[in-house]
């Protein structure tokens, strides 16, 4: 076996590795290698003691103590931001992708059961415009209009979210 082995580990980017203070900073360390510095000024916030304590009790966010009984949790999304100046544009790439896939397969299962859009916005109580923004990737369903949906074209919640079905 070769001494260079590596491991992918997916969702690397999501995953705090380490963190400490830097003075009144936060320095953060992510699997994938990436890392920053919040500054001091956004690790204080509104507090008026400076943190006095560090955890991170999950791999996903940091949690700062200032005081003997107030913390302030800063989850991994918001920490990699200052990490990674690109983090946010893929981050808006994926849901824009998102939005796209499962507006295409609403609207492949509606078309395959030869539905209209008025009739599955009817069926599923929700605008005809709506659907027509969730088919176009323009607009994100909440859950209650995704399970409508999979109601109104009689498919497993499941099958509706499933790239194929």
């Amino acid at each position: 076996m070769s001494s260079n082995a590596f491991v992918l580990v997916q969702n690397a980017e999501r995953i705090i590795a380490r963190a400490r203070l830097v003075g009144r900073a936060l320095e953060v360390h992510f699997a994938d290698g990436a890392h920053g510095i919040l500054p001091a000024d956004v690790v204080q916030g509104r507090h008026r003691l400076p943190p006095s304590e560090l955890a991170i009790p999950t791999p996903y966010k940091v949690v700062l103590r200032f005081g003997r009984s107030t913390t302030e949790t800063f989850p991994w999304d918001y920490l990699r931001g200052f990490c990674d100046p690109d983090y946010e544009r893929r981050a808006r790439a994926s849901a824009d992708k998102g939005r796209r896939v499962l507006g295409q397969r609403i609207r492949e299962l509606r078309r395959a059961r030869a539905a209209t859009q008025a009739g599955l916005a009817a069926a599923a109580g929700i605008g005809r415009v709506t659907l027509a923004r969730i088919e176009a990737g323009i607009q994100s369903p909440n859950l209650a209009t995704l399970e409508a949906l999979a109601r109104g074209l009689k498919v497993d919640f499941a099958d509706l979210l499933s790239p194929e079905g």
